[in-house]
């Protein structure tokens, strides 16, 4: 997804996908560099889009790099989808990239250390 600012701003610009049961993880890059940069946010919602929860926010210039992010969900989500609103100006194009969603990660097992002696 991709964000023109260029005519656009202060725009919404929305990708909402369905997802498999149990998925509890999303993985995706963004680039947001441009003095005016609005936000991106991605939001899940567990009764098929009436409702929606945001689990991830970012605004701002986060310089001329792509990044990554992961962030984990309720398995009970039914929906998921990305909001970006651009800025001010036309300095504020935003995109992601590579999106994958997965299954919820177990817990990691508690780790032991010996007792002191």
């Amino acid at each position: 997804m991709y964000t023109e600012a260029s005519s656009n701003y202060n725009a919404l610009f929305v990708l909402e996908s369905a997802v498999g049961a149990g998925a509890g993880y999303a993985e995706f890059w963004y680039h947001m560099y441009g003095s005016a940069m609005g936000t991106l946010t991605f939001d899940t919602s567990s009764d098929s889009g009436s409702t929606w929860t945001t689990q991830w926010k970012l605004s701002g210039n986060q310089g001329d790099a792509w990044l990554q992010a992961g962030v984990p969900f309720d398995s009970a989500t039914t929906h998921v989808r990305f909001s970006g609103t651009t800025g001010s100006n036309f300095l504020s194009d935003m995109a992601i990239d590579d999106v994958a969603v997965y299954p919820a990660a177990p817990s990691p097992a508690p780790t032991m250390s010996p007792m002191p002696t």
